[in-house]
């Protein structure tokens, strides 16, 4: 301490006590006892300046007395004790401090305390007696103007903020702590910490409160003064914290929830109206006691730019709520084991334009919500769980690095991440932990989509209802797809969803549901390099009405495993597929003449065996190959009877094996091929083509038929089957063919 502030501190409050005691000679008195019901009044117009008599109420069965402290700027101290059914008043601008020691002797009196006006200080606690204190204006403290430090208190009184009057709680300076046990109620402002110490860069006080708030109005903190790089700090030992009104910190504040006063672990579920920090300051939240903290409160977004809010404790969830078309400012860090979560009006914009940090969990939970993030967030490395509400970004980077949890389990519910009328790329990896929504911008805009998709949710493209945003977009994905859930494309406009695919299993490993027109083009590794690709989904369902549609412009090959239903219209275009299942074809099959579709190439132990059924028509411009890698195990395409084949002016049929070594012990004919095919029609310039030599048949009409080295075929390994757009077949000629051993 400055030398210079002691001696006048010392000397101030030495003359303080000279006075009072030549006041107290002057007016000497007796220890004084109020009788049932009575008032009296001591004032500070030079009545006294130390008060050491003893003042004495009626018993408790008696009509309460009061005692009124009045006085205007100066310090009266009362030594004496106050003991009975007394209830104290205090009024007037200046301050009253309670010094009776109450260790040794009677008890405090036990009625209440009212504080209209100025200061009431006490040391201990229970020199304010048992009584239920009201701040009706005035404040209450452990210490003052030229003490040296507060000692520690312990009060056990409820605490009444009176309606409409704004008071303080000041904590002493020095270090000590201050310990409210009782409950806290009331309306009013109260400001808590504001510290009036003469010395330079005091130790403020720890203040716990371990009783229960039902506190409606505003809580400020604020120990500006001499301590303004000094940290408030705040134990909470009960389950509601400050009330359930605003709160606003004005300064550099610590709150501390820990276990209650018996040391057991609570859960705390704590609503306030409103939360605000002041720019440049910062509010600390903690958690020692081993329960949840869930805060709910709508953030202030007034001066606040520069304020932060730190998540330091584990288990602290913190949710804040926004207008409409509000803008959230300022700093967010969240530990791991914290959580912030963002919430908003029913189908409004709350615009995020915080900095968030840290590695705990973002949550977007409100399904009325709609979340516009619009800053990047690089030092964020938590992960962000999307279950209901719409979270909208600009870039991707505001998603920070961690894994994205994204899907409801509630019918009804959209979760989903959209992007506000940008290109956006997203690197982030997703677990789908029930029905997820993609929902790219329409007019071109570019998703990228980097991570790789597991879990075993949905996953939707679009909205149901929504015919304008989705329109045209282009979706790229680059991860290894393995969720289990349904893929359904359920909206897009008139044109369709563009999706390239660069990694394996674009569309997961279950049903593929197609409800909106959808283009799939399989392109080569960002690097270049040609990769063979999986369509891994058990199923591919085409709605009538609807067109999927197939590419490959990448040098691998595409297997298709799943069951593919059409009930639309299902086009490859170009490029090598491979179909490894049964096809339901009600409507309309093309394979386009750069297209390939093997059957069976790629397995060299399993020959798959291909059933196409429905009454849907089939056109074949393409090139259909059929590879068998044994005499004994080859494959074969079998068509229902119902089903309409055209065959176009370039369709090659091959048949192939390994090598012309390879031993027939098995007959191999063109009924293992179109078994059950009642009419097949070529054009006339069709050729079919045998790879190999040593078996003969019965062939019909008008087309080409060419006995060919297997050498003249494509690899095993390359083959692959397309399928082109359905022609007339007006001018076909037909023939039947059979062939046998």
């Amino acid at each position: 301490m400055n030398t210079t502030k002691k001696i006048t501190h010392i000397l101030t409050v030495g003359l303080a006590f000279f006075a009072g005691f030549m006041l107290e000679k002057y007016d000497a008195r007796a220890d004084y006892t109020l009788a049932d019901g009575e008032s009296k009044t001591f004032a500070s117009a030079g009545e006294f300046g130390v008060l050491s008599q003893n003042v004495t109420g009626p018993t408790a069965e008696g009509t309460m007395a009061t005692l009124n402290f009045t006085n205007g700027g100066e310090i009266r101290i009362m030594t004496g004790a106050i003991s009975g059914n007394i209830t104290l008043v205090k009024t007037g601008a200046g301050a009253i401090r309670l010094n009776h020691d109450y260790s040794n002797s009677v008890k405090a009196f036990t009625g209440p305390t009212y504080i209209k006006e100025g200061s009431l200080y006490i040391q201990h606690g229970q020199e304010i007696g048992t009584g239920t204190i009201y701040l009706e204006g005035g404040g209450l403290s452990n210490g003052g103007n030229g003490w040296a430090g507060a000692t520690n208190a312990i009060m056990t009184n409820n605490l009444v903020f009176a309606d409409g009057k704004t008071s303080y709680i000041r904590f002493g300076t020095g270090g000590g702590t201050v310990k409210f046990t009782g409950n806290i109620s009331g309306t009013g402002t109260v400001t808590w910490g504001m510290l009036h110490s003469t010395y330079a860069e005091p130790e403020p006080s720890v203040v716990t409160l371990a009783g229960e708030s039902a506190h409606s109005g505003k809580t400020i903190f604020n120990h500006d003064y001499n301590s303004k790089k000094k940290v408030a700090n705040y134990n909470v030992q009960n389950t509601t914290g400050f009330g359930t009104g605003e709160v606003e910190v004005q300064n550099e504040t610590v709150i501390n929830y820990q276990k209650n006063m018996a040391g057991t672990v609570i859960d705390r579920n704590i609503t306030h109206t409103s939360l605000a920090v002041s720019n440049g300051k910062t509010l600390t939240l903690k958690n020692e006691g081993g329960g949840k903290v869930n805060i709910s409160t709508r953030w202030l977004t007034s001066n606040v730019d520069k304020s932060t809010v730190d998540l330091s404790g584990s288990n602290i969830h913190l949710t804040l709520a926004g207008k409409a078309n509000e803008t959230l400012k300022g700093t967010i860090k969240i530990a791991s084991g914290s959580s912030l979560a963002f919430t908003g009006e029913k189908d409004q914009s709350t615009h995020i334009n915080m900095s968030i940090s840290g590695a705990g969990t973002l949550n977007i939970a409100d399904a009325v919500s709609m979340i516009r993030m619009n800053r990047d967030n690089p030092n964020f490395s938590g992960d962000i769980s999307i279950t209901a509400g719409r979270l909208y970004v600009n870039t991707g980077k505001e998603l920070g690095t961690g894994t994205i949890y994204l899907g409801s389990t509630e019918a009804g519910k959209y979760a989903s991440l959209q992007n506000n009328n940008t290109n956006i790329e997203v690197m982030n990896d997703f677990v789908l932990t029930g029905t997820g929504y993609l929902r790219p911008y329409s007019y071109s805009k570019i998703a990228k989509f980097r991570g790789d998709f597991t879990g075993s949710g949905n996953l939707i493209y679009g909205f149901n209802g929504f015919t304008l945003e989705s329109d045209n977009a282009t979706v790229n994905l680059y991860g290894n797809n393995t969720y289990t859930g349904y893929t359904s494309v359920e909206q897009g406009g008139n044109n369709a969803y563009k999706f390239n695919v660069y990694g394996q299993n674009g569309f997961g490993t279950g049903t593929l549901e197609v409800k909106n027109n959808m283009q799939i083009t399989f392109q080569n590794a960002e690097s270049g390099d040609a990769v063979n690709r999986k369509m891994a989904n058990s199923a591919i369902n085409v709605a009538a009405g609807k067109t999927l549609t197939l590419q490959n412009d990448g040098a691998g090959e595409t297997t298709i495993s799943g069951t593919l239903t059409n009930a639309g219209t299902t086009k490859i275009e170009n490029g090598n597929f491979s179909l490894a299942n049964s096809v339901v074809n009600n409507g309309k099959i093309t394979l386009g003449k750069d297209a390939t579709l093997g059957v069976g190439a790629y397995d060299s132990t399993t020959g798959y065996d291909l059933n196409i059924t429905g009454t849907g028509s089939i056109q074949l411009d393409g090139d259909l190959m059929i590879s068998a890698f044994s005499p004994t195990d080859y494959d074969t395409i079998t068509f229902a009877n119902t089903q309409n084949v055209t065959l176009g002016n370039d369709f090659t049929l091959v048949l192939a094996l390994p090598d012309d070594s390879s031993e027939f012990n098995h007959r191999v004919n063109t009924l293992d091929v179109f078994s059950g095919l009642n009419d097949l029609a070529f054009f006339q310039d069709a050729d079919l083509y045998f790879s190999q030599s040593g078996w003969y048949g019965y062939i019909n009409g008008n087309g080409q038929v060419i006995f060919g080295d297997s050498n003249a075929v494509p690899e095993p390994s390359t083959l692959a089957l397309f399928f082109a757009s359905l022609v007339g077949m007006v001018g076909m000629r037909y023939w039947r063919r059979k062939c046998e051993n």
